[in-house]
């Protein structure tokens, strides 16, 4: 089975171990990898074992009960680490195509839009001294909200789904860009 599943979603698994921007993706296809991988390599080791051992010579050994207790531990932190992951993901895109209340959003496959958009909706915002702007990322990487030629206001990295505010507090011309897709760039207006 982990065979099939490998062979027929490799292109999806190719990607998301290539898309280091969109963090839980990247961790997700790792950790799905990693699992098909192993379940494969004991599927292949116990026909090995099955095929040298037609019959068994010895009377077989039980398990210590301390050793079968940790095997199930290591699983049980396993198999919730993976879950976690598995729905930090899903979390993620609940929240981008939630009803955020932003000013701007990131648009979905903004990166991929180059070169000539849409990377924000909308592109130019113009707004009142004090304002608050909201910016959403509702596309399926990672982008930032980063002020050119100054350093008044960084998003950092923002995931799928995630939000940045910022308070304008003078009136001005600001622009911003994406930093890990610098082509992608819009423009907050800021009025009296």
């Amino acid at each position: 089975m982990s065979v099939v599943f490998l062979v027929l979603f490799s292109g999806d698994l190719l990607d998301g171990l290539t898309g280091f921007a969109d963090v839980p993706i990247f961790l997700q296809t790792v950790t799905l990898v990693s699992v098909l991988l192993l379940v494969l390599v004991y599927a292949l080791l116990n026909v090995r074992l099955a095929w040298r051992k037609t019959t068994p010579t010895a009377p077989t050994k039980t398990v210590p009960l301390s050793t079968t207790l940790a095997v199930l531990a290591i699983g049980f932190i396993v198999g919730a680490a993976f879950i976690g992951i598995l729905a930090a993901g899903v979390e993620s895109r609940l929240l981008a195509n939630s009803g955020t209340g932003a000013d701007v959003i990131i648009v979905e496959g903004a990166s991929s839009h180059y070169p000539a958009g849409p990377f924000f909706s909308p592109a130019n915002l113009t707004v009142k001294v004090g304002k608050t702007v909201t910016w959403a990322n509702q596309d399926t990487v990672t982008h930032t909200v980063t002020s050119d030629g100054s350093s008044l206001f960084d998003s950092g990295f923002m995931p799928t789904g995630a939000i940045f505010r910022f308070t304008f507090t003078m009136p001005g011309t600001y622009p911003y860009y994406c930093t890990v897709h610098p082509y992608m760039k819009g423009t907050i207006v800021v009025t009296p």
